[in-house]
C-alpha cells in the first residue's frame, strides 16, 4: 500500500490550516501522539513529557473495525505541524507532496506531526491497516486531516484539552 499524502488546500488566508489526505501508510510514517508519561521533545513542562491520556485499546480496536466496514465515514484528524517559520513550513509541505517522509523526519524530527485530536481514530485505522497487511487484503481508506502550523506546545496541549 502506497505512502500517499495530498495537500488539498488551505483553510484560511494565512495558510496555517491545510486540508490533507493521507494513506494509512503515510500516516504511519508521519504521525506522532504526545502522551502523558512519554518523552516529547517539544514539551515545555519540567518533565518534558506529553499531554494526552494513554489510549484505550478496546476503544480504538472498535473504531478500527467500524472504519474497515465503513471507509467512507472516516472523520478528520487534527494534526499540529510543529513548525512556525514560513521557510520551514513551505519546505515541509513541498516534501509532504513529494512523498519524501524520510526527508521530513531528517529535517524536522520524528515528532513534527503531532495528532492533537483523533488519537483513537488514528490508532484504530492503523490497527485495521496492519491486520489487512498481514492478511494480504485490500485496505482502501483515505484519512482526512487538518494540518495546523505555528502553534506553540502550550497552544497544542490547550487545543487538545479544550476539545476533549
Amino acid at each position: 500500500m502506497d505512502q500517499v499524502a495530498r495537500v488539498l488546500g488551505s483553510w484560511d488566508a494565512d495558510g496555517t490550516r491545510r486540508a490533507v489526505a493521507l494513506s494509512p501508510a503515510a500516516a504511519r510514517e508521519l504521525l506522532f501522539i504526545s502522551r502523558h508519561g512519554e518523552p516529547d521533545a517539544a514539551s515545555t513542562s519540567q518533565d518534558r513529557m506529553g499531554y494526552q491520556r494513554p489510549p484505550n485499546q478496546k476503544r480504538f480496536s472498535k473504531i478500527g473495525s467500524y472504519y474497515s466496514e465503513h471507509p467512507d465515514k472516516v472523520t478528520t484528524l487534527e494534526v499540529a505541524v510543529r513548525l512556525s517559520s514560513s521557510h520551514d513550513i513551505k519546505r515541509f509541505f513541498d516534501l509532504l507532496e513529494a512523498g519524501k517522509f524520510d526527508a521530513i523526519k531528517a529535517n524536522f524530527g520524528d515528532q513534527v506531526c503531532s495528532v492533537m485530536d483523533g488519537q483513537h481514530r488514528w490508532l484504530g485505522i492503523d490497527r485495521a491497516y496492519q491486520r489487512a497487511l498481514i492478511a494480504e487484503e485490500p485496505f482502501d481508506i483515505t484519512i482526512p486531516a487538518m494540518f495546523r502550523t505555528g502553534l506553540s506546545f502550550e497552544e497544542e496541549a490547550q487545543h487538545f484539552a479544550d476539545i476533549n
